[in-house]
Parts: structure tokens; sequence; C-alpha cells
């Protein structure tokens, strides 16, 4: 069952090729595992090589911005609940958005703000000149390349940064940094992209608000699925919660990302999902959707009305296998199989279908570990 606040998310990213919007733990090796999820995605769509190169550059710069201007000690970290760590791309309209929030402390801002004010006062080649010349100078900030990073994601981009800073409690503000990364030839040097920012940033601020730690939008293939269930596992090494939990949960979230693959391969076509991952006070929540037509639809409820039926057998704590089971759950079916893993793992699993055109539904899932 898609909740209100994941529905207003999905009117933003339905026409995404591929969104991955992630809030919490940032360690290094997650840079990795993003820049393998855009290069997956670019592969597939046959884009330049030149692009690919710029796209993962980008993509670690502003993964490490996150890093080298977040606040460290953790005395002046604990002092703001608002604070919060994250990051999205998005593919959309033949362009790549990357956009990474963190929070600073307030007398870093004026500085902040005026390196990327100085940024884009300048021209693409005088912006070639000052990079060459910081490098060939040594002219490093104290944080170790910030400002040479900024520079040079202006450069590879061709485009402005856009930025806000939001004051918070605790003599703290959260910086939002995006980029806008195309192909030269279809680039437009006079858009406007206010809008888009103000979207992506909409997106981060419902993630954090609703305690959902990563959404993602696109198609499920082999491919996406190694990074993506990567990041989850880093992120749930951060969390302070009990391991046989954490184990649940990622157990559940690998089958549910198994089923999507399962699906597409069954529709004999890889259609765009929606996954969203959330924390709750007593574990984990875990929203999907799909699009699925009339064929489909039933053999989805034919399976979930199996599924449910034997799981309401083991709940009555009936021993052993009943008579007829095999018959009910077809173990050669992959769908079959994965409902009902998700049924033994899950505390609680909801599902309906929405009518969205002729002979087009979406199906909701909703699991609660």
């Amino acid at each position: 069952m898609k909740p209100p606040f994941l529905d207003d998310i999905y009117k933003i990213i339905k026409q995404d090729d591929l969104t991955l919007a992630y809030s919490g733990e940032f360690r290094d090796i997650m840079t990795d595992r993003i820049i393998e999820l855009a290069e997956v995605y670019l592969e597939s769509n046959n884009e330049s090589t030149k692009l690919r190169r710029k796209t993962s550059f980008l993509v670690a710069e502003c993964f490490q911005n996150v890093i080298r201007h977040g606040i460290k000690d953790p005395e002046v970290r604990s002092k703001n609940p608002q604070r919060t760590e994250s990051f999205i791309i998005r593919f959309y309209d033949g362009k790549c958005y990357i956009l990474s929030e963190n929070t600073v402390v307030n007398e870093k801002v004026a500085e902040l703000r005026g390196l990327l004010e100085d940024v884009n006062s300048l021209e693409q080649d005088n912006l070639r000149m000052l990079y060459r010349k910081m490098l060939e100078e040594g002219e490093l900030s104290e944080k170790g390349g910030a400002g040479l990073g900024l520079f040079e994601m202006a450069r590879r981009s061709g485009n402005k940064l856009h930025y806000s800073f939001k004051e918070l409690d605790g003599g703290q503000s959260t910086f939002h940094l995006m980029l806008v990364l195309e192909n030269v030839e279809k680039q437009h040097t006079e858009r406007d992209y206010i809008p888009d920012f103000e979207q992506i940033e909409k997106v981060i601020r419902t993630l954090t608000e609703k305690d959902q730690f990563l959404i993602y939008h696109g198609e499920l293939d082999q491919g996406m699925i190694s990074p993506v269930s990567e990041i989850i596992e880093r992120n749930l090494d951060a969390q302070k919660r009990p391991l046989a939990l954490k184990i649940k949960f990622y157990h559940a979230v690998i089958t549910i990302l198994q089923f999507m693959g399962d699906y597409n391969k069954f529709a004999g076509k890889n259609f765009n999902s929606l996954l969203s991952l959330g924390i709750t006070k007593e574990g984990y929540v875990i929203y999907s959707t799909l699009s699925v037509s009339d064929a489909i639809r039933e053999r989805l409820e034919k399976e979930l009305g199996k599924v449910r039926i034997i799981l309401d057998d083991m709940k009555a704590d009936k021993s052993g296998k009943e008579p007829g089971w095999d018959e009910l759950l077809d173990e050669e079916d992959p769908i079959s199989q994965r409902q009902f893993q998700l049924g033994r793992i899950c505390k609680s699993i909801n599902y309906n279908f929405h009518t969205t055109g002729k002979d087009t539904h979406q199906f909701n899932y909703e699991f609660h570990i």
C-alpha cells in the first residue's frame, strides 16, 4: 500500500529513467557502488564513454563533498537531531542530476557561499585556466581540496553549481549542492534549473522526514541489484539495531529485488520499479511498486492467495507439511517461492492493485519487519 508521501515522490520521479536517493551512513566504499550503479545504467543506454567518465567523476566528487564538508566532531554532530547526510542521483530527460546534502557549522557558511559564487561567476574558459593555475600553484583549501573540487565539478559538468543553505538548530545549517550533466550537443546553457533543484530538494526532505533511508526507481536487472544491495548492507552495518532484525530485513530486501527481477523475466521486458526502505520504532518497513498487466495481476493474485493460505496454516501452529501444500505452492515457480519466503520473514504483508489504464495496473506492496 503506497503511503501519501511516496505518492508525492512518485509524481516527481515517475518519468525518470533511474533515481537513487540515499540518506544515512557515508563511507568511501559506497562511492564505488553508486558509480557502479550509474555505469550499469549508462552502458545499458549506450551512452558515450566520455559521458560515462564524466558521470563517474562527478558522482565520486559530489559524494566526497558530503564527507569533506560534513561535521566530523561527534559532540557537535550530536547537538543537532535535524542533521542529515543524503545523496541523490537522477537520470531524467537526457540529463544526470546529482545532489548532495550535509550539515555544516554556520561559521563556515559565508566562506563556502563565497567560494560557490566565485565558481559560478566564471565562464568555462576561465574555469579551465583557473583550475590549471590552482593545480600548478598548489592552492588547496584546509578541507583538503574542497575549493579545487568545486571548480572541477563546475568545469566538468559544464553547468553552474546549484546550492542552498538552510539554518538549523545548534549553530548548524543544511547545505545542498546540485550538479547537472548532459551531452554537449544537448546542453541548455540558458536553462533555468531552479524548478529541478526544488523538486530534488523535496525528494530529499521527504526521505529524511519520513525516516526512509533509500528510494530506488528504475529498471531492476541483475546488474542493478548488486550495487543497490551493497549500499543497503553498508547502511545496516552502521545502524544500532539487533543483528537478527537487520539480517531478516536484509534478507527480505534481497528477496524483493530478486522477485522484481524474476517478474521482469516473466513479463519479457524490464519495467521500472519503485522501492522504498524505511525505519520504524519496532523495526523496518519496505514499500515497492510494479506496473503489471491484467494477465500478470491475475497470476499474482492467485499466487498471493495460495501463500496466504499456507502462512495462515503455519500461524495456526499446524505441525508438519499439510497434504495439498505441494499442489498449492509451485516449488519450480520463482514468483511463488519469493512470496512464500517474504511471508515467512515479514511480520505483516499488505498489497493492492490500482488500475492506471487499459490492461495496466500498479501493484503496491508493503512489508513490516
